[in-house]
C-alpha cells in the first residue's frame, strides 16, 4: 500500500466517525424532540389559562406522561439500548478502520527505501542455525 492508501483509510474512518456521531445524536435528539413537542402542542390545548400558565400547566402534564411512560416494563431500556447498540456499531466500525490503517502504515513502513528489512539476511540466518548447533 502506498501513502494515497492510508490517507483515504483515514479520511474514511474520519467520516464514518462523523456518521455514527450524527446517528447518535439524531436518535437521541429526536426522542428529546418529541417530549419536547408534546410540551408545545399541550401548552396550545391549555392556552385558555393564559401563555405562561399553560406551560407551566402543560410542563406538569408532560411531567405526568413521562412519569407513567417511565413505569411500562422495558420501555426505558429498550429506547437507550438502542442508541448504546448504535453507539457499540460505531465503535466497531472506526475501529476497524484503525486497525486497516496501522497494517497500510505498516506496510508502508516496510517498503520505505533506507528501513531495514523484516526477514534476516542470508549470513543472519546462517550464524542463528550455527549457534543453535552449538547450544544442542
Amino acid at each position: 500500500m502506498n501513502k494515497v492508501e492510508f490517507g483515504v483509510i483515514k479520511i474514511f474512518q474520519f467520516l464514518m466517525l462523523l456518521f455514527f456521531t450524527f446517528a447518535v445524536f439524531f436518535y437521541y435528539g429526536s426522542i428529546l424532540m418529541i417530549a419536547l413537542t408534546l410540551w408545545q402542542f399541550l401548552a396550545a390545548v391549555f392556552s385558555f389559562f393564559g401563555s405562561f400558565l399553560s406551560a407551566i400547566v402543560s410542563l406538569a402534564a408532560l411531567g405526568g406522561i413521562l412519569y407513567y411512560i417511565t413505569k411500562i416494563p422495558g420501555l426505558v431500556d429498550a429506547l437507550l439500548s438502542i442508541g448504546m447498540e448504535i453507539i457499540k456499531m460505531g465503535y466497531r466500525t472506526v475501529c476497524r478502520f484503525g486497525e486497516m490503517a496501522e497494517k497500510a502504515r505498516g506496510e508502508i513502513e516496510a517498503s520505505a527505501p533506507g528501513t531495514p528489512s523484516q526477514e534476516p539476511s542470508q549470513e543472519q540466518a546462517a550464524a542463528q542455525t550455527e549457534a543453535q548447533g552449538k547450544s544442542s
